[in-house]
């Protein structure tokens, strides 16, 4: 069964203006007969989560599209699973996980200036025509959702920050002679200890900041900025600097992502710990 998929937006939006294009847009939804994508209703959502091994209810759904609550990490990811190609997971989790941090922190600057704004008027499906032909959402992309101009896209590529080969892994796919992953982890075993992150830059110039920024189930716990500055080896770790020490302690299972980035550049790694 063909279904509408889409690469996440680049104009950072709050949950709530997300939920609502992925909503509108039907991501993830089964294409008709006619090749046709319809919008979201709570029933259908919950059915295609649940048909992935999720349980998320109907109210939960619809207290997210009335913008009364936002979804935790783990249904942050189970969102994430429905709308997306598995190619463009971890860059529609991540765009997910900052559209709830933006929520979150634009409802404490409210709160710290004592003033709430009123909601906005988001068009639901019976705002808008119920089918969306392939025809009207490429006019859609035309006229700038979820697009970037073909023109001088070529160059403009060329010319960004670019994080190259992000990889995670445990000791054992870790090269000490050339400091590298072999290849990228997405499952690590219960009880490790270290976990290597290996990446590389192009287009960075000599000096450029860059962060590494840490989520566990969703939620970040740990930035860490450092400077491009030769000689930069390529790679880092996180966990325990002596693993065979008596003292080191686990890592906690349960699914991880790094975001890292440089200027506007965002390159994302997921992975599990069982």
């Amino acid at each position: 069964m063909d279904k509408y998929f889409r690469p996440p937006p680049s104009d950072a939006p709050v949950f709530d203006e997300l939920f609502a294009r992925i909503w509108t847009l039907g991501l993830g939804q089964v294409l008709d007969k006619h090749g046709d994508s319809q919008p979201w209703t709570a029933a259908k959502l919950e059915e295609a989560l649940g048909l992935q091994g999720y349980t998320i209810n109907q109210r939960t759904i619809e207290y997210w599209k009335a913008g009364t609550t936002l979804p935790g990490g783990k249904n942050i990811r189970a969102l994430a699973r429905i709308i997306s190609e598995p190619a463009d997971y971890d860059a529609w989790l991540m765009a997910l996980i900052q559209s709830v941090q933006r929520q979150k922190k634009m409802g404490t600057q409210e709160k710290d200036a004592e003033h709430v704004s009123p909601p906005s008027d988001i068009e639901g499906p019976n705002e808008v025509q119920s089918k969306l032909t392939k025809g009207k959402l490429a006019k859609m992309a035309a006229i700038g959702f979820l697009a970037v101009p073909l023109i001088s896209a070529g160059l403009y590529l060329a010319m960004q920050p670019q994080i190259t080969k992000l990889k995670i892994c445990d000791g054992a796919h870790f090269s000490v002679d050339t400091l590298t992953c072999d290849h990228h982890m997405e499952m690590l075993p219960k009880g490790i200890k270290k976990i290597y992150v290996s990446f590389g830059f192009r287009n960075v110039p000599r000096g450029e900041v860059f962060h590494r920024i840490w989520f566990y189930d969703g939620m970040q716990f740990l930035t860490k900025e450092s400077r491009y500055i030769e000689p930069w080896e390529g790679w880092t770790w996180i966990g325990n600097q002596d693993p065979e020490a008596p003292t080191a302690n686990p890592m906690t299972s349960g699914e991880y992502t790094l975001q890292v980035r440089v200027r506007d550049t965002i390159e994302v790694a997921s992975f599990t710990i069982e």
